[in-house]
């Protein structure tokens, strides 16, 4: 989770979501807070996040 975080902050999307789905499918307990998780405000809006978020379980936010 740590990389994801890093790699979202400097906008370096693809690596950002290599590194939560490297996290999802190491069952990270921190990916609970994905939808809430201020962080990741910069690539709320890719697809991609929406698809992970119901790969977790969790409805997609629709915070923006």
């Amino acid at each position: 989770m740590d990389f994801s975080l890093l790699y979202a902050a400097l906008g370096q999307r693809d690596e950002a979501f290599r590194w939560l789905r490297r996290a999802y499918e190491e069952r990270s307990f921190l990916l609970i807070w994905i939808n809430v998780a201020t962080w990741y405000d910069g690539i709320r809006d890719d697809p991609r996040f929406a698809e992970l978020v119901r790969d977790i379980g969790l409805v997609p936010s629709t915070k923006s």
